[in-house]
């Protein structure tokens, strides 16, 4: 991926300033020396702020003086312009002026989004169509990249350290650093992604299965254990001979069913019931229905003696007439009296002549009902009497349903064998699907041996080009993409297989260097295009003192540097920017001819002009 810096432009809030720019050169090392305290250290800094970082490292003695940084820049010879508003006190700021070209005189925010904005910087970088159809943890930006680019000041005379992720905090993980660095180095793609993710998901299920495997095992030796334990249950309430012994659990299984089964006889008991509750309520009908003929009887009897004892009363009425009609008056009240009399005497019995029985044969009916709740009471009293008789039976139907109830507690646990057979077909599906993903893998791997075989070559060319190192005599160099670090191995210390540990700033400092230009040389040669052809240096010569032997060790640096450019092909670009405290004099003297001068702050030149940071 191509990136080329053009220009840094910075405009003040001081309008009587004039604005602030630096510019650098395609496929040259572009170098910005000078004292300590006068910038150089912040130019990175600008740089990832314009190119959208969610952070700001830029002190705030000079960002409280600056209102825009700007970057000119292009990818891929695709010329543009960020210019982002200065934070201040803030974290960072969210003001964006954006365009295709150069500067804009005074710049103003027209970015909606900062977002909008990456996803146009990703379509730029080549990254958007490449990394969408990747996994989440696959989901890159153009900026998870730059970490490749920047050799700072916070790792290069570090031992072990040789990415900046606290630069890059959000790349701290190492594991999303390996993803990133897999990517970097063309090992993973797509496809390759792809393949180790199902393996990956591949394992993680047959390792569920295992577990589940071994559950049902322990569950089967404890399912045993309950069955025995039923088994002899059953033979302690005498359903099971005590000579049968446990053989299996499925042959067990199938014995206590069977027991329950034959034992227990739910509907004839429910029947027996039923019938009980059916009597004692045709019992209580019938009784209720001889209460109402007795009492029809009673109130019957009562009206006829009622009417006889009306008839008995007028019956001297009739002795009277025939007795002693000469005796009494003859007047003629009496005679109306007597006849009157004896006209109510012959009405009644005309009217107890007459009476006829009730319609309803209440005696016959009295009869039968009594003959009938007799037969009911027998029929009570019989299954009574069968149920009285039958307190051992009922226990029995208790402890039938106690062993049917724990048996269905087991079976819910063998239950889980159809699902065991299942995962059993499911495992060996599994099994063998990892063993072709493995073959994948293991081809995989080969090409990440031999691509990181290839760095290991680039990174030792350049380790050999540093003549005055005598700690690096007869020693060979190896990336650790595990711990992401360089190691240092004798070649003629054949009895040892670790790294020599070295405890100088400088040896650091010069493995840091073999790294990323060994890295850089590797990316161009297999075209790479996630990580962009740029490379920035912080402070090089920061382990070394004016020393004759350190100007060699530091022109050593330098020499290493102008050679990775010679390097290059016609077709080939690349970028470096070098901020250091050594003088042109380093290169010029030596005609180093990659070399560019961009500034020198030395006197009153720094990047911002120091009346302002005293203010």
């Amino acid at each position: 991926m191509k990136l080329t810096i053009h220009e840094i432009k910075i405009w003040f809030h001081d309008k009587n300033i004039n604005t602030r720019s630096l510019n650098f050169l395609p496929n040259k090392i572009n170098v910005i020396t000078g004292l300590s305290n006068t910038g150089k250290t912040t130019i990175w800094s600008i740089i990832d702020y314009c190119l959208l970082a969610d952070s700001f490292n830029v002190a705030t003695s000079i960002s409280k003086v600056i209102s825009w940084f700007g970057l000119r820049f292009s990818i891929n010879d695709c010329e543009m312009s960020i210019v982002r508003e200065s934070p201040g006190d803030k974290r960072i700021s969210s003001n964006i002026y954006f365009t295709y070209g150069g500067f804009p005189s005074i710049p103003e925010n027209n970015i909606k989004s900062i977002i909008e904005l990456k996803e146009i910087l990703n379509k730029k970088f080549g990254l958007s169509d490449r990394i969408k159809p990747l996994k989440k943890e696959y989901q890159f930006n153009y900026r998870d990249f730059l970490i490749f680019c920047a050799l700072t000041d916070t790792i290069i005379g570090v031992r072990n350290i040789y990415l900046d992720n606290i630069f890059y905090s959000n790349l701290g993980d190492i594991k999303k650093l390996n993803k990133i660095f897999d990517l970097a180095i063309g090992v993973q793609n797509l496809n390759v992604i792809e393949i180790f993710n199902e393996l990956e998901v591949v394992e993680k299920e047959l390792s569920r299965l295992d577990r589940d495997k071994k559950r049902y095992l322990d569950n089967q030796n404890k399912l045993t254990e309950k069955l025995k334990n039923l088994l002899e249950k059953c033979k302690f309430y005498n359903l099971l001979n005590y000579s049968i012994d446990f053989t299996s659990i499925t042959d067990s299984i199938e014995l206590i069913d069977r027991v329950i089964k034959d034992k227990k006889n739910p509907h004839l008991n429910s029947e027996k019931f039923k019938n009980l509750d059916e009597l004692k309520f045709k019992k209580k009908e019938i009784q209720l229905e001889l209460n109402e003929i007795r009492t029809f009887n009673n109130e019957y009897n009562k009206y006829k003696e009622n009417i006889n004892k009306v008839a008995d009363s007028l019956q001297p009425i009739d002795y009277l007439n025939e007795k002693l009609k000469s005796q009494l008056i003859d007047s003629y009240q009496s005679k109306v009296f007597l006849a009157n009399l004896a006209d109510s005497l012959k009405n009644i019995k005309q009217s107890l002549a007459k009476r006829k029985p009730p319609l309803l044969d209440v005696q016959s009916e009295e009869k039968k009902l009594k003959q009938e709740l007799e037969n009911i009471k027998n029929r009570i009293y019989s299954i009574e009497q069968s149920i009285k008789n039958f307190p051992d039976t009922l226990n029995e139907y208790i402890r039938i349903g106690e062993i049917g109830n724990e048996l269905n507690n087991i079976l819910l646990s063998f239950n889980n064998k159809d699902e065991i057979n299942k995962s059993n077909e499911i495992y060996n599906i599994l099994n063998n699907k990892k063993s072709e993903l493995l073959q994948k893998s293991n081809d995989i791997k080969k090409i990440k041996f031999e691509n990181i075989k290839l760095l290991n070559n680039n990174i030792q060319k350049f380790f050999e080009k540093f003549k005055n190192i005598s700690d690096f005599k007869d020693c060979k160099v190896e990336f650790d993409v595990e711990s992401m670090t360089l190691n240092l191995f004798s070649l003629s210390d054949k009895s040892s297989s670790n790294p020599i540990i070295t405890g100088s700033q400088s040896n650091f400092m010069i493995l840091h260097i073999c790294f990323f230009l060994g890295l850089h040389k590797y990316l161009l040669e297999t075209k790479n295009g996630f990580v962009p052809q740029i490379l920035f240096i912080d402070q090089p010569s920061k382990p070394y003192f004016e020393r004759e032997d350190d100007r060699a060790k530091l022109l050593d640096v330098f020499f290493s540097l102008n050679e990775f450019f010679n390097t290059l092909s016609e077709k080939e670009s690349f970028q470096l920017i070098l901020l250091d405290h050594a003088g042109p004099y380093y290169w010029e003297n030596q005609k180093l001819e990659n070399f560019h001068l961009v500034d020198e702050f030395i006197g009153d030149n720094a990047l911002i002009p120091k009346k302002l940071i005293k203010e």
